[in-house]
Order: structure tokens, then sequence, then C-alpha cells
């Protein structure tokens, strides 16, 4: 993941698409480590729950494209807007 310059944003799609498991820990470990070689604010866009809450402090969840939780990652991850559009709930039969 390359980065030129000191930009002060990066912004990051989905970058673990299609990795396995080893190499998306390597890209979290990446991803957490540009702010403090860059300054940069990093925004990461993905549906990995594990590499959100591995690189992000802060979270924010939209759904079709209304914003539905925001902010501390392990709280967002445990709202119940949250786990029902995103995570999925469990259905009893």
């Amino acid at each position: 993941m390359p980065l030129v310059g000191r930009p002060k944003l990066v912004l990051l799609d989905e970058p673990a698409a299609g990795l396995p498991d080893e190499e998306t820990r390597h890209i979290g470990e990446v991803i957490r480590a540009i702010p403090g070689h860059t300054g940069a604010l990093t925004i990461l866009v993905d549906h990995d729950m594990s590499l959100v809450s591995a690189c992000c402090a802060t979270t924010a969840v939209l759904d079709f494209g209304k914003l539905i939780a925001s902010g501390p990652t392990a709280e967002v991850l445990r709202d119940e807007h949250v786990v029902r559009a995103y995570l999925g709930t469990a259905e009893v039969l």
C-alpha cells in the first residue's frame, strides 16, 4: 500500500477484499501505522468487522446512505441497529 508524499487524508475502500486471513491481518497492521507515519486521517470503508475492529477506534455505520450509528467501534458493533443491518440476527426456530 504505497503512500506518496505526506497526505492529510488516506481513504481505503475494502483494502483487504479477497485476501487470506494472514494477509488481511498484515494489511490491518499497515493501516494502523498510517497515522503515525504520515499524520494523515485514515478512513476505512469495509464490511470486514474483524479488520474494522482491529484498525478503527471510531466507527460510523451507514445503512442505505443513512447514518445509523457512530462512536467507539466496540460500542457501535454492539448497537442493535448495526447488528440487524449488517451483522445479522439469529432466527429462533
